[in-house]
């Protein structure tokens, strides 16, 4: 009995992905892969201190760039969108998974590398990033001009007005160590300029990051759950604790601090039902004219 359960076993798993292909197939028809740029905007007081300035930040997130063509000329977009409609900087939270074959890869870095000369790029990793290329990926992210941040902060001048950009490790791949690059809310100093938060995976604010200051999170992994039940927003297969934050856009963890959740720019399987894909442009508005 034991051998036959074994042999049942290893031809249910021979025929599970040749009878998943044509229900993907359906699916994919159905239901063809969409790619949306979502606008979002904070009011000037959205920053702590208040933005002193405008602010426009493009917000992309797992990328997925092993994926096949699909993923890569999305990146494309991506690019070609921050051409047209620009931004002060970009922050990219995550997943890059760079392809394997030579010429695709160096596709997807000339990308890359085009989005840095038009902005200041600035990134942290996702659960994805941490393979057996771990640190060539690293090396050719840096190389392209993103400037990685992994438990580290940077401060910068954007607009006449200093930021502070933070990015943390990943929750999953317990690489999580934000007492390296961020202070306690209780400190006086940390509210000094605002800090804008780079993390991967939303759960990780809720569960580990409340406690220190930031005024903007960015963050991904959830995919928008790549399905949404439809009338609601409950996303079945979202692979987080905190269901509610699956939903791509802005949202309120506490006083003073937002989050802005991107639906990713690449996908599983190439399949999105009711959920698609996206970058977001967020603007931050200037303090209102005194009359």
């Amino acid at each position: 009995m034991r051998s036959c359960l074994t042999r049942c076993q290893c031809i249910g798993r021979s025929l599970c992905p040749l009878l998943a292909l044509p229900v993907i197939w359906l699916l994919r028809i159905a239901w063809p892969p969409s790619f949306v740029f979502r606008t979002e905007r904070l009011a000037a007081g959205a920053l702590r201190p208040a933005a002193s300035g405008p602010l426009r930040i493009l917000h992309a997130s797992d990328f997925h760039l092993n994926q096949g063509r699909l993923a890569v000329n999305r990146l494309r977009r991506v690019v070609a969108a921050a051409r047209e409609r620009g931004a002060d900087l970009a922050v990219l939270t995550g997943d890059f998974e760079l392809p394997t074959p030579a010429a695709r890869r160096a596709e997807a870095l000339e990308l890359l590398s085009e989005l840095c000369r038009l902005m200041p790029v600035y990134a942290c990793l996702g659960n994805h990033d941490y393979k057996v290329d771990h640190q060539e990926l690293i090396s050719d992210l840096r190389q392209a001009g993103v400037r990685l941040l992994v438990n580290e902060a940077v401060t910068v001048t954007v607009n006449s007005q200093e930021l502070r950009l933070a990015g943390v490790g990943d929750f999953w791949k317990s690489d999580l160590a934000p007492e390296k690059c961020l202070s306690s809310k209780d400190v006086a100093e940390a509210w000094s300029m605002p800090t804008l938060l780079l993390v991967h995976n939303p759960d990780a604010i809720l569960l580990r990051l409340r406690k220190y200051a930031w005024t903007v999170a960015f963050s991904g992994h959830a995919h928008g759950g790549q399905f949404r039940m439809p009338f609601t927003n409950w996303y079945p297969l979202a692979p987080i604790r905190h269901n509610r934050l699956a939903r791509p856009g802005l949202h309120e963890l506490a006083p003073g601090q937002t989050l802005c959740e991107s639906a990713g720019v690449g996908n599983f399987l190439g399949i999105r039902i009711n959920s698609p894909a996206d970058a977001v442009f967020l603007s931050i508005d200037g303090p209102k004219p005194m009359h």
